[in-house]
């Protein structure tokens, strides 16, 4: 009966927990009416009170937003003639009425009108020089304005890439056919348009190109085609029939010598300003601040520069010199509207006395020297205020009145939302990550919105998620908070007490009780009663971050044993015996409470045994000796069936002659039950509730194959789950050593923080008589014994991807707030594809206030892979002890396998490395790599080793000089270090 009621009060207590925490989970995610859940979202938009959601086959228009998700109208259905997959996507997808839609695929562009659920839909008609743009690249629209819309399309073709401007006015004829085009010249390549908007009476794209450096050609100064980010400007009321008011500028993010391509754009309206995010050579990401009107200043003096330039100007002033420095303002600009695109500089336009307005063009009447449409060759700088080091950048959003960005990043058919904040002297670091968000992959479109600034949208595959732009919805947990929410410039706090549990604005904490400002509160499970009465235990996690913790039982102090406490159980001892019924509190010093206090839940064993004793004290002699009769004749069955299994299970191993604690197949739950199994299933049980839903396995759905491998940790096994193989992590412990069942499934949780392709992904965990990990199966070695093998024919470009792969999967890790504490290539695994991945996180912790305690270290130090300050007798280490041991990795990857200090006694190493002396360069290893990278990883003060991100970057670095100007090195054969 014992372990029934206790699963009850664990079950109670788990749909209790959802019951209360239901609105907090949903809070953000919400579906709107009418649509199918299973029906997949591929791109949305949020407009004019509306929103668009468009699907493989049909696009769905809702209004009345203003309110709430839960209230909206379904207004109108187009079916799309063709499904469109999610891989294509939408070009463009864009409301520009509360019932008016444009959308383009790959093949064309419509625009829809829907009106009482029914649609009707016009073409677009896209023709360049007679051929039909039917296989796009990319298509935006800036906006309506004046019953217009400008379209800018790239469409590949057998001739190359071609792109133009479109200018249609809105009508429903069926077929709409371009007022005006404004096509690029054909020698300009690789054009890549991300953004388009309206603003003061224009129309903007931002795009980038790789295209002839024509004011050192027209000089006659050699040159090259070069990479160039540009804004391009439209006159909305321009009428002309080549859009002739068209103007580009380059605009210049970082070294224009680095720079690859434009990546995403995103103009903020109440702000007032541009924010561009590029991609580097180095694979570093960019992000660049403008302002709007400056910007808009300095196209209309293009215009103006050029209409005081004479024919004789252009020939004195920008051919006849000898170098760029002599190249006077205007010389670096050019018009296109010279005779089949000829390289022509700027001059006044119809070079008469008088000055023409560029956005009335269409009022002049000579066709002589009309050049106008002109491109500007000299960048206006921005300000850098982001750098991410990390996949793809598809979209940005500006909050600014916080000063922050939202960034959507893609990497591997994945994407990420996060939140960073702006830093104008973000020169060298990447910025760091406040807030993460996983969302659904978007293949072309940008996947968030914003509703005049005060809410986030973004894609959840089936759902739209919606957020304010505040603590409490962006910050469902204090974990958020302490993976970097608190550094957040809303500035905010995390109120543990227990009718709140949310994260709050400082300036709005007045009613919490206990307000944490840089920290999280442990988390306590329940207070537990030994039989002797005057022992008890708190268990949770993170107990230890309480310093100088008491436990009161019914206000009587319970003396802490801290040599006996760990961050997942609390001991103590009361000098007298106290009732079970007592309120547990634990105080200590958190934060900026010198007296913080919490409150224990009591579930205890030895609540029903007192509350049967209870009982018994009304029940008859006869029925007492009934009872004691049943219960020892119960005892004697239970004896008699764990013998009975417990001999059955000695045969069946004995027969297998394989050290495995399961039988292969399926898991057997019989095996091995002991007299302890009430107490072993409560705890189970109890560690089970800890594990979120979506991460926990059926034990049954696990068909085992075969033997991994063993160690102290326990047993490795491949198995199948779900028709995919994976490797199963066994406790070897008993799963009665409750200290040793938290630590084993605190290994599993962490993994659960981390989604990257360079860190070893958990796939679940089971609970049988022992917990069991899943994870991925990786095919190969782990890197130590991959790369020692004599066969095996490896390069120094392989050599380098796996570094670089570590240093990626370090950098994600301490992103989400954690060490690994032992990184080495014996824990660093690779998969079939050659994929490095990091794994055994059994010493990892979670970093709090940038650093950790080392406590209760069960397993044995990695000291050849320790810092000096590690290896001192000082329990308090940061991030950088990674980076040191990192630097040991890149070692033993170079010298194929090599033991570090080999020859040298661990208890020597603290002192040898204090008076200088380093793992010697390997034989075959490049200076670059030892110098600016092991080196750099194995300075004495800690502060001066790079974070991981920089080290990526390095090596990135390396690698693209190196296939520069020693290709040949890169893909030799590297030979193992003797």
């Amino acid at each position: 009966m014992i372990p029934c009621a206790l699963g009850i009060q664990l079950i109670l207590y788990f749909i209790l927990f959802n019951i209360v925490n239901a609105d907090k989970f949903n809070l953000n995610v919400l579906r709107l009416k009418n649509l199918d859940p299973e029906i997949q979202v591929i791109a949305f938009d949020v407009n004019h009170g509306s929103i668009a959601l468009g699907c493989s086959d049909s696009i769905f228009i809702y209004e009345k937003l203003e309110q709430s998700f839960n209230n909206s109208k379904l207004v109108g259905t187009v079916a799309l003639p063709q499904p469109i997959s999610s891989d294509d996507g939408f070009l463009e997808l864009k409301l520009i009425g509360p019932q008016q839609v444009l959308y383009c695929d790959r093949f064309q562009c419509r625009l829809c009108t829907v009106s009482f659920i029914n649609a009707s839909c016009s073409t677009l008609e896209l023709t360049l020089n007679g051929e039909t743009l039917n296989n796009m690249e990319s298509a935006f629209l800036s906006s309506r304005s004046f019953d217009r819309i400008f379209l800018r399309i790239a469409h590949s073709s057998s001739d190359g890439n071609k792109a133009a401007i479109f200018s249609f006015d809105i009508q429903d004829t069926g077929l709409l056919k371009p007022d005006q085009i404004a096509p690029d010249a054909d020698y300009i390549q690789n054009l890549h348009t991300v953004a388009a908007f309206s603003h003061d009476s224009f129309s903007f794209f931002i795009t980038s190109s790789l295209q002839p450096n024509e004011p050192l050609i027209f000089a006659n100064i050699p040159t090259g085609n070069y990479s160039m980010l540009k804004i391009t400007r439209i006159c909305e009321s321009d009428k002309t029939r080549f859009l002739e008011s068209r103007i580009d500028h380059s605009l210049h993010c970082s070294d224009p010598e680095t720079f690859v391509k434009v990546e995403a754009a995103y103009h903020d309206k109440l702000g007032g300003r541009l924010y561009i995010a590029v991609l580097q050579k180095n694979k570093e990401h960019i992000i660049c601040s403008y302002n709007m009107n400056e910007l808009n200043r300095e196209m209309t003096r293009t215009w103006d520069v050029c209409q005081n330039v004479t024919l004789f100007d252009v020939s004195r002033h920008c051919q006849m010199v000898r170098s760029a420095d002599e190249l006077q303002e205007h010389c670096y600009i050019f018009t296109r509207a010279a005779e089949n695109y000829r390289s022509q500089s700027c001059v006044k336009f119809g070079l008469s006395d008088e000055t023409y307005d560029n956005c009335k063009l269409n009022e002049v009447q000579s066709r002589s020297y009309r050049y106008a449409w002109l491109e500007n060759f000299k960048p206006i700088k921005g300000t850098i205020v982001a750098r991410i080091n990390r996949g793809e950048i598809g979209s940005i959003l500006a909050d600014h009145i916080h000063n922050a960005l939202f960034v959507g990043v893609r990497y591997n058919k994945e994407q990420d939302i996060i939140r960073i904040l702006m830093d104008t002297n973000a020169l060298k670091k990447a910025s760091r990550s406040v807030w993460q968000q996983k969302t659904a992959y978007s293949a072309r479109v940008p996947i968030i919105s914003s509703n005049e600034g005060t809410q986030l949208f973004y894609l959840n595959r089936t759902s739209i998620a919606k957020s304010k732009l505040d603590c409490q919805s962006l910050y469902t947990s204090c974990s958020m908070l302490e993976r970097g929410g608190f550094h957040d410039s809303l500035g905010c706090i995390w109120c543990p007490d227990p009718e709140k549990q949310s994260a709050l604005s400082a300036t709005n904490k007045l009613g919490c009780s206990q307000p944490l400002s840089n920290v999280c509160p442990p988390i306590i499970d329940h207070a537990n009663r030994d039989s002797g009465a005057l022992d008890w235990q708190v268990f949770g996690s993170n107990l230890l971050r309480l310093e100088k913790s008491d436990v009161l039982i019914c206000g009587m102090k319970c003396t802490v044993n801290r040599t006996a406490s760990t961050n997942s159980k609390l001991q103590c001892s009361l000098t007298s015996e106290q009732d079970y019924n007592c309120d547990v509190k634990v105080i200590g010093i958190l934060g900026e409470h010198n007296q913080f206090i919490m409150k224990a839940p009591k579930i205890t064993s030895s609540v029903i045994p007192e509350r049967m004793d209870a009982q018994n004290k009304s029940l008859s002699k006869g029925d007492k000796a009934i009872i004691a009769i049943s219960a020892v004749i119960v005892l004697i069955i239970v004896l008699a069936l764990i013998i009975y299994f417990g001999r059955r299970l000695v045969q069946q191993r004995e027969k297998r002659d394989q050290p495995l604690t399961f039988p292969l197949g399926t898991f057997d739950r019989t095996a091995s039950r002991d007299m302890d199994s009430v107490s072993q299933n409560y705890y189970l049980d109890l560690y089970s509730v800890k594990v979120p839903s979506r991460y926990k396995i059926d034990i049954n759905d696990i068909k085992v194959e075969r033997l991994l491998g063993k160690g102290g940790f326990g047993t490795v096994m491949l198995a199948i789950h779900q028709e995919q193989r994976v490797a199963v992590k066994i406790m070897s412990s008993d799963a009665t050593d409750h200290q040793k069942c938290s630590e084993f499934l605190e290994e599993g949780l962490i993994l659960a923080n981390f989604d990257h392709e360079n860190v070893l992904k958990l796939i679940g965990i089971a609970f049988i008589d022992k917990p069991a990990i899943v994870m991925e199966y990786m095919e190969k070695k782990d890197l130590h014994t991959y790369l020692r093998q004599e066969d095996l024919q490896v390069t120094l470009k392989n050599l380098l991807n796996y570094a670089i792969g570590v240093a990626n999967g370090m950098a994600h890790i301490h992103s989400k707030g954690y060490i690994h504490r032992d990184l080495a290539a014996r824990n660093c695994i690779l998969n079939s594809n050659d994929v490095v991945k990091i794994s055994d996180f059994g010493m990892s912790r979670e970093i709090e206030d940038g650093t950790y305690f080392i406590r209760n270290v069960s397993r044995k130090l990695p000291i050849k892979w320790m810092p000096p300050e590690a290896m001192m007798n000082n329990n308090k280490a940061d991030t950088k002890l990674d980076v040191w041991a990192y630097g040991v990795v890149v070692w033993e990857i170079m010298t194929r396998g090599g033991d570090p200090y080999d020859g040298i006694d661990g208890g020597d190493l603290k002192d040898n490395i204090l008076q200088g002396y380093r793992l010697e360069k390997p034989e075959y290893c490049p200076d670059q790599i030892y110098n600016e990278v092991m080196m750099m990883c194995w300075k004495l003060d800690p502060t001066e080793r790079p974070p991981f991100d920089e080290l990526v970057a390095i090596l990135n670095k390396i690698l693209i000089e190196m296939g520069a100007r020693q290709k040949s090195a890169l893909e030799f054969h590297y030979q193992r270090v003797r």
